[in-house]
């Protein structure tokens, strides 16, 4: 429920998030794009060893098919625009109240883009969800997180991609990692598993 956020003090954190997997249901969106490339229903599987980067053993069809999913996805402009939310509304809210503590930035490994550049889209999209100006950086690839994290100061992330995950907590970042079937083999005493973004907001509503 939106209201007036309670008065905090000066922005004294700084924290990094990850988008797609952390706020943004990125994988039901593409769902869609492969199961007219399938030609038939798909679910994420979501299991074993599998990764977000392994799309093929992730949804169980060939790569043949995903290739041709992502020739879909590329053709509609500013797809990253359309991507659904995995956050309420009440948590966007808190979101938007926590930014008054603490500084927020978006760090996303979006490459392929048709239409506005990815950082653009990607923002554009959070103001979608009550956000105000919204700093976002792009990397080419999540492993790259690291030294984005490095060049700006932030010693804390959230994010839910293994390779992402392990590069941040190797490289002595506290990531704050969204549970999941696909990361659950990663151990580091720098990660801190959460079952999602609601949870992470209990956490630092009272720091």
């Amino acid at each position: 429920m939106q209201g007036f956020c309670k008065r905090r003090s000066k922005i004294s954190y700084r924290i990094g998030f990850d988008v797609d997997g952390v706020v943004a249901d990125f994988m039901a969106y593409w769902a869609r794009f492969l199961r007219d490339a399938a030609g038939n229903p798909v679910t994420p599987i979501r299991g074993g060893d599998a990764t977000v980067s392994d799309l093929s053993v992730l949804y169980g069809v060939d790569k043949k098919a995903v290739n041709a999913a992502w020739r879909e996805f590329d053709k509609i402009p500013n797809s990253w625009e359309r991507v659904p939310s995995l956050l309420t509304n009440e948590e966007w809210w808190r979101l938007r109240c926590l930014m008054d503590t603490w500084e927020v930035t978006w760090i996303t490994a979006r490459g392929r883009v048709t239409g506005r550049p990815a950082a653009e889209q990607t923002a554009r999209w959070l103001q979608g969800h009550l956000l105000v100006q919204p700093t976002v950086f792009t990397v080419e690839k999540p492993s790259d997180k690291p030294a984005k994290c490095e060049e700006l100061g932030i010693t804390v992330m959230v994010d839910d991609h293994p390779k992402a995950v392990q590069a941040l907590a190797d490289a002595g970042i506290t990531v704050f990692t969204i549970d999941c079937p696909y990361n659950r083999h990663l151990e580091h005493p720098k990660i801190v598993r959460i079952p999602g973004v609601g949870a992470l907001l209990d956490i630092l509503e009272i720091l």
